[in-house]
């Protein structure tokens, strides 16, 4: 494996993580106006909650929520590394 496919492997790393702090972030917020439903289901699978968060978050300042973005986009960072790195693992 040359530096190339490290950095790769870093990047996805990276966007796990970003994801994981930005789901978290995203609960707690819902958390406090009391928007949750299920605690267990938000606290293990945010992405059901995603468009809850964005509609509160709309109502209240007339705008989406910049975790919404953060969470949205560490995914497509994720899939988008992870594909680049299959491929560069397949050559």
């Amino acid at each position: 494996m040359n530096e190339t496919t490290y950095f790769f492997i870093a990047l996805c790393a990276a966007a796990l993580l970003w994801n994981l702090a930005s789901g978290i972030r995203i609960v707690r917020e819902l958390e406090k106006t009391s928007a949750a439903k299920s605690m267990f289901v938000m606290r293990y699978m945010p992405w059901r909650y995603l468009h809850e968060y964005r509609n509160v978050t709309t109502s209240k300042s007339g705008s989406t929520g910049a975790l919404y973005y953060h969470y949205t986009f560490s995914i497509v960072a994720l899939l988008l590394a992870a594909l680049v790195l299959v491929v560069l693992l397949a050559l």
